[in-house]
């Protein structure tokens, strides 16, 4: 008998957060785009604008100095 083979390797890394969120009323407004439109196919998940390299696609958010992002394109 052999022993079991490794298939799989994780790795982790740190990401760092600005603590950064996206005005609500924004986020309202973008969940109901997705809902209206029928775009289940694009996968909107989590904070649109925050963090900064995962914002959602398609989106252009302004970062002010306030821990508060806007979106400002679709």
């Amino acid at each position: 008998m052999l022993p079991p083979l490794i298939n799989a390797f994780e790795l982790y890394s740190v990401i760092r957060m600005d603590n950064l969120f996206t005005d609500s009323n924004d986020v309202d407004y973008m969940k109901e785009v997705k809902d209206h439109y029928n775009l289940a196919q694009i996968h909107w998940n989590g904070d649109p604008c925050s963090p900064r390299e995962y914002s959602w696609k398609g989106l252009t958010c302004k970062y002010p100095e306030s821990n508060q992002s806007k979106i400002i394109a679709v």
